[in-house]
């Protein structure tokens, strides 16, 4: 899924119905506080029609379309805009499953008799009630914060850019679709996508990856998992356990520690073939190794 975020003129009501700014970082809205997306999240026979301030041709092809295409599908759309009270940039809702449009199209709705043209449509939104709007933490006074979004009406993350990901998770989070949007469904795609970035940061320029790293945030994001876990008995462990006698059934070395927990030699029990891969939780399946060993069976 492609992800675009623009900038909106502010209004305290729910972007339906002909209303005044009542804060707006753009030209046009000085002259006539009308402006066009008032009407961004009017559901009009089941479709919204979003306008861009400002913008009547979007480079869709930040979006991965080709340069033959006159539209990209598949897009989330963030609405954002900065509060007319406290001046903080806030989440005003989103649009799922975006079309986005190389130039505008003329729309249904209609303003001071014209009708609005659209850069965006959708079949599903969803706004947030001015009371509840999410702030957005550090979009464009982020420290080292090129990239990000500035004064722009319109912002392509870079979601190549460990930095802008990082913005731009903390932004999804807030409004429940990181996990949608990432993709991590469950802890062990996760954990594979971290091992994956790793090596690449490794085998990037060092100065690079320095760079990047006196950016970075220093609070990292929390996000919710779904996670499935195997049922296992605790009989299959204890027998285990007490059949390696506090030594490695691996490297056939007494275990590095005693638990603080237990009081008994510390080894973790491993299954031969996987659960995930339709082994038993069987004793004949299953081994009492060292965390060591238990690392290189797994990624040795």
């Amino acid at each position: 899924m492609k992800l675009l975020v623009v900038n909106l003129s502010w209004f305290d009501g729910d972007y339906d119905k002909k209303a005044k700014t009542t804060a707006s970082g753009f030209g046009h809205a000085k002259t006539d506080p009308y402006v066009h997306e008032c009407f961004n999240f009017k559901n009009k026979n089941g479709t919204y029609y979003a306008s861009i301030p400002g913008v009547s041709s979007p480079n869709i092809r930040r979006l991965g379309a080709d340069g033959s295409d006159n539209s990209v599908s598949d897009v989330f759309v963030i609405f954002i805009s900065r509060d007319a009270k406290s001046g903080t940039r806030k989440i005003i809702g989103y649009y799922e499953n975006a079309i986005v449009f190389k130039k505008a199209q003329k729309g249904p709705n209609r303003l001071n008799g014209q009708n609005i043209y659209y850069s965006i449509s959708a079949h599903e939104a969803k706004i947030f009630p001015a009371a509840r709007r999410p702030v957005i933490d550090g979009i464009s006074s982020y420290k080292g914060s090129k990239g990000l979004f500035g004064q722009k009406a319109i912002w392509y993350p870079d979601l190549n850019n460990p930095n802008i990901v990082n913005v731009v998770s903390r932004m999804l989070a807030d409004i429940g679709k990181c996990e949608q949007f990432f993709g991590y469904k469950n802890l062990a795609e996760y954990e594979e996508k971290l091992n994956t970035e790793t090596e690449i940061s490794r085998n990037d320029d060092p100065q690079k990856r320095k760079h990047r790293l006196e950016t970075a945030p220093t609070v990292p994001l929390k996000i919710q998992m779904i996670t499935s876990q195997y049922v296992r008995n605790p009989d299959v462990r204890a027998e285990v356990l007490c059949r390696a006698n506090g030594v490695c059934e691996e490297c056939h070395k007494p275990a590095p520690f005693v638990s603080k927990n237990t009081g008994q030699p510390y080894l973790e029990v491993h299954h031969r073939t996987p659960l995930s891969q339709g082994g038993e939780d069987t004793v004949e399946n299953t081994i009492a190794v060292c965390p060591n060993c238990h690392r290189k069976l797994h990624f040795g």
